[in-house]
């Protein structure tokens, strides 16, 4: 009789224990699909997210420019119809920029006023020009600027002044070197304000791929401090007084006076547009809802296999002691 039960005992031991492995491995099998594909949808969510925050960047950077040269034409109109062919005076205008000159009042009459999105110095257009000696290996200066966070320090500053007030110096000195070197390449980027996040980082360049990892590390937010710049030359290859900006030897012309347009826009502020948040928050949702369900159904499936496995073992100990008894019956 013993050897019976001990018999049976041991045959459902392994019948118990083959089935457990095989529930283990199919649940191992459920847990590691249900996992990948959690993060495929989260990566689709991140890539969703930024291909939309990427359109918003170019829409605002198409606004950017048709501003910009909307406001290049009328300066260029006004210069030519104020000075004529007094280039003497043109040229000590502009070396000696003040609110009572006349290429001040010109810029004044045609900025003042011209925002994107959102009327505030992170949106606004300022002036700079290639001449001007720095501390920094850029020449250039700002010649023109209304915006109220730079007020302390006057309409016209040095690059080296500019720089001093940034919060994010390396990414301000590479913008202003893009900008002088008329290098097309996009976005142009600079982080004046300073972030209250105290673990943001600060990029160097404002490549997309940087905005793209702060973007994923910060969220929404990360991107607040950043503005970015469009700039619109008055002359691509001369100043307003016929000087080249490149010399014969290929070298940049020291006594050129271009002046550039910098149309500035806040991406945060376009993101926060009604219409534009509104559709990065449902792109969000969406796949957040879908993560939500699935991770849901993972877990569902985890304790629905514990219940299978539980209630296998309970009938197992079942159909034992059921055995037991009637082997105990026969024996009678």
């Amino acid at each position: 009789m013993n050897k019976y039960n001990d018999h049976m005992n041991r045959k459902q031991i392994k019948t118990t224990f083959y089935i457990s492995i095989m529930i283990s491995i199919l649940l191992l099998f459920v847990v590691g699909a249900g996992y990948n594909t959690i993060k495929l949808i989260n990566n689709y969510k991140t890539e969703s997210e930024w291909s939309f925050i990427l359109s918003v960047l170019e829409n605002n950077e198409d606004k950017a420019n048709i501003q910009a040269n909307l406001v290049k034409n009328d300066i260029i109109k006004d210069i030519n119809t104020s000075y004529k062919d007094n280039k003497i005076q043109l040229k000590y205008d502009l070396d000696n920029m003040n609110t009572n000159n006349e290429l001040s009042k010109i810029f004044d009459s045609n900025i003042r006023g011209k925002y994107i999105n959102i009327d505030n110095d992170n949106n606004d257009i300022f002036v700079l020009s290639t001449w001007g000696q720095n501390n920094i290996d850029i020449n250039g200066r700002i010649i023109y600027d209304k915006s109220f966070n730079c007020a302390i320090y006057g309409d016209t500053r040095s690059f080296d002044t500019e720089l001093s007030m940034h919060y994010n110096y390396n990414i301000a000195y590479n913008s202003l070197k893009n900008i002088i070197d008329q290098n097309k390449e996009k976005p142009i980027v600079w982080e004046y304000l300073s972030s209250t996040n105290p673990n943001h980082k600060k990029i160097d360049y404002g490549t997309l791929s940087e905005l793209k990892e702060v973007y994923i590390k910060e969220g929404i937010e990360g991107l607040k401090t950043y503005e970015v710049l469009n700039p619109v030359y008055i002359n691509d290859k001369d100043d307003v007084l016929g000087t080249d900006v490149i010399t014969n030897s290929g070298l940049h012309n020291q006594d050129n006076r271009q002046f550039v347009l910098v149309q500035g826009f806040s991406l945060y502020d376009a993101l926060n547009s009604t219409s534009d948040m509104n559709k990065l928050i449902d792109i969000i949702n969406k796949y957040t809802i879908l993560g939500n369900v699935l991770e849901a159904s993972v877990l569902f499936i985890i304790v629905l296999f514990f219940q299978i496995l539980v209630s296998i073992s309970k009938v197992q100990n079942m159909s034992s002691k059921l055995e037991e008894l009637q082997a105990n019956k026969d024996h009678e």
